[in-house]
């Protein structure tokens, strides 16, 4: 298995910090405190996990609580590793009791979540505990502890009885391992490696005598030397002698050539003074400057350029006419360029406008339907403060029907009262309550003698039923007035209502009469 890369959100002090492993040895030279502890802890916790928290240990041995992140923040990361050609992320994150731990595993090279071990990964992997891993693979700063559990114990036992070996065999394995090696050195016939160095140092000590011999002679040929460098000299010097001389012959070769080249020179200036004179006496001794010159030759070019265009610019028989008549028709002058534009900008406006009526055009039913919108309106369409006054008369219309329906019910159960009321008149019924009252003055006075409390109270009953027939005989013709009174009013009200009424709906009436439109007044009323 290979750890690839390491990744912290937040454990202990470490803080959203990354770490790239190379294949070689990694090593983090940081001082105390850094968090190297922290750092290796963060990695055996990513394979096993964290112990659940028990608040009675003390901090030192509980891990949780120890590492939880002192900055806040999620408690935990990932690892990337590499094992048996796959490459896999272990993702855990921890909370303040374990099983609210979280751990996935991903298989990098799908980015998928694998299956390919549990929670338990660094156990699967490794094949020892949480606390074999400690003693073996993960040695901590504070101590090192060399004592060996059940897991390590299984694990060598694992290994000895899959190498199938014990002390006995692993001795004759080794001296057949040497028998083997030997008989590799030592063979007859000279052809052991012990044979063919043997030879190799012979050789090599028969060569070092010929480089002897060679050092030997080497004096003899530094003596030549001396002798051949001191020639070298000699005919160095003479060479210099000689390409001196050279040098001398070629600056007179340069100087006989410059002579000669000067000679050239001045017949070729008598040539030219003789060819100028004819240019002097035509410019009279003023001659052009080379700006000047340079000018004269820009205006002809400039001409000749000028003459081309014109060329080019030669009407045709057919642009001769064209020309004729817009001469004709701008016999007050040509337009400016403003006035052309403003015209350009006029006809786009025009086009413009013609393509919005076009667009806007009604329809055979859109115009269909103005028609006889143009016939309802003949006399006018009325305004939006006109429509809005009588839209608001209608449930005034109601209201005041309403008023009237219910002011008539009033009426007309009065009157059935009162009617009622002069019936019973006619009759002329008895007054009962004054022969009740003799009565219960009579009987009374009779129990005064058998229990005197009832018969006060008896006596008394018959005093108010007496006094009580007489208010109820003067009461009967009053109520009668009465009753006139409250249907007078009751009338009157329902006669200012109805007057109301019958303005609004000829008021209403009026306003759709302007558009001939005759609708029965029934329709006014919900």
């Amino acid at each position: 298995m290979k750890i690839i890369e390491c990744y912290i959100e937040n454990f202990g002090r470490l803080h959203q910090f990354s770490f790239k492993f190379n294949d070689r040895l990694n090593t983090i030279n940081e001082l105390n405190g850094w968090g190297k502890t922290t750092f290796s802890t963060f990695i055996r916790a990513m394979f096993y996990g964290m112990e659940a928290t028990r608040t009675k240990k003390n901090l030192e041995d509980d891990e949780r609580r120890k590492y939880k992140p002192w900055q806040g923040g999620n408690f935990g990361g990932y690892i990337i590793f590499e094992l048996n050609d796959k490459v896999y992320k272990v993702e855990r994150f921890f909370a303040d009791k374990s099983k609210d731990d979280t751990f996935v595993l991903y298989n990098q090279n799908t980015g998928l979540e694998s299956k390919d071990f549990s929670a338990n990964i660094g156990e699967e992997i490794f094949k020892l505990d949480k606390a074999a891993y400690s003693r073996s693979t993960y040695i901590p700063q504070n101590e090192i502890n060399i004592a060996a559990n059940d897991s390590i114990n299984a694990k060598l036992s694992n290994l000895i009885e899959n190498n199938n070996a014990n002390d006995i065999n692993n001795y004759d394995l080794a001296m057949k391992l040497l028998e083997k090696s030997k008989k590799e050195y030592v063979k007859t016939g000279s052809r052991g490696k012990l044979d063919i160095i043997k030879n190799k140092i012979t050789a090599t000590e028969s060569d070092l005598k010929i480089c002897l011999a060679k050092a030997e002679a080497t004096d003899e040929w530094n003596e030549r030397l001396g002798k051949i460098l001191g020639q070298k000299k000699e005919i160095k010097e003479k060479l210099q002698n000689v390409k001196n001389q050279v040098d001398n012959a070629s600056k007179y070769e340069t100087r006989t050539a410059k002579l000669q080249q000067y000679t050239e020179l001045c017949d070729t200036e008598k040539k030219l003074q003789a060819d100028f004179e004819p240019f002097d006496t035509f410019f009279k001794g003023d001659l052009p400057t080379e700006d000047r010159l340079n000018k004269c030759d820009e205006i002809s070019s400039e001409l000749l350029k000028v003459k081309g265009e014109l060329k080019s610019y030669e009407l045709t028989d057919y642009e001769k006419t064209e020309n004729q008549k817009l001469k004709e028709v701008f016999l007050k002058g040509v337009p400016s360029e403003k006035t052309i534009n403003d015209c350009e900008a006029f006809i786009s406006k025009y086009r413009e406008n013609e393509i919005k009526i076009e667009a806007n055009k009604l329809t055979v039913t859109e115009s269909l339907k103005k028609a006889e919108l143009d016939k309802f309106f003949a006399k006018g369409v009325p305004t939006e403060s006109e429509i809005d006054k009588f839209i608001d008369v209608i449930p005034k219309l109601n209201e005041i029907k309403s008023k009237i329906t219910t002011e008539n019910s009033k009426l007309e159960i009065l009157k059935n009262v009162q009617l009622q009321n002069t019936q019973q008149n006619n009759k002329k019924p008895k007054n009962t309550l004054l022969p009740i009252g003799i009565v219960v003055a009579l009987l009374g006075i009779a129990l005064l003698f058998l229990y005197f409390p009832a018969g006060i109270g008896c006596i008394i009953a018959g005093g108010i039923l007496f006094a009580l027939s007489f208010v109820k005989a003067k009461k009967q013709p009053s109520a009668a007035g009465n009753g006139q009174d409250s249907n007078m009013a009751i009338q009157k009200f329902v006669d200012d209502l109805t007057m109301q009424k019958q303005s609004i709906e000829a008021e209403l009436n009026n306003f759709l009469g302007q558009f001939e439109i005759e609708i029965n007044p029934d329709n006014y009323y919900a």
